[in-house]
């Protein structure tokens, strides 16, 4: 891999920014090189075996945007991985939102749910994420109380009226 401070030193930028630069540079190499013309666009490879399993990636700032992070930088601490990844887990399900302890199957770092919990009260005070507390009822049918969390941008979209609330006030 490359040396990253080195790349940091010697350009003035971050060597997060830098690895993140390599990695929209290699996605895009790998879409606009391939012999393969159902990953040229996102039509072809829909239309190619049915779309299964096409995932279309953006880059990197633009998926910044999507989750609420466009202003990252000027916070006072940078989003670790396990919240990266959290937050596109979050993202992919939108307004349906997420149970908090289903996050804890995503990464190893996230297995205990204090983790999950610490991890989510980061997001929360930064605005990334809303939560909201419910009544769930497992596949054994015990009704236990947990919460879903969703992008702050998805939580205006929820009922205010079904007697729950939103958590952010």
């Amino acid at each position: 891999p490359p040396d990253y401070d080195a790349i940091e030193r010697r350009v003035g930028v971050s060597g997060e920014e830098a690895q993140a630069a390599e990695e929209d540079v290699k996605l895009t190499a790998i879409a606009m090189a391939s012999d393969n013309p159902s990953l040229r666009s996102r039509a072809a490879a829909e239309a190619h075996d049915g779309g299964a399993g096409v995932v279309v990636v953006a880059p990197r700032h633009v998926r910044n945007l999507a989750l609420g992070l466009g202003d990252e930088p000027t916070w006072a601490s940078r989003v670790t991985n396990e919240q990266r990844i959290m937050l596109e887990a979050v993202g992919k399900s939108r307004a349906l939102g997420v149970i908090v302890m289903n996050l804890c199957k995503l990464s190893k770092a996230l297995k205990k749910p204090q983790a999950v919990n610490y991890q989510m009260m980061a997001l929360q005070a930064a605005g990334a994420v809303v939560k909201r507390d419910v009544m769930h009822t497992d596949a054994k049918g015990i009704r236990c109380k947990t919460a879903y969390v969703y992008l702050a941008k998805y939580a205006q979209t929820i009922s205010a009226g079904d007697g729950v609330g939103t958590g952010d006030g």
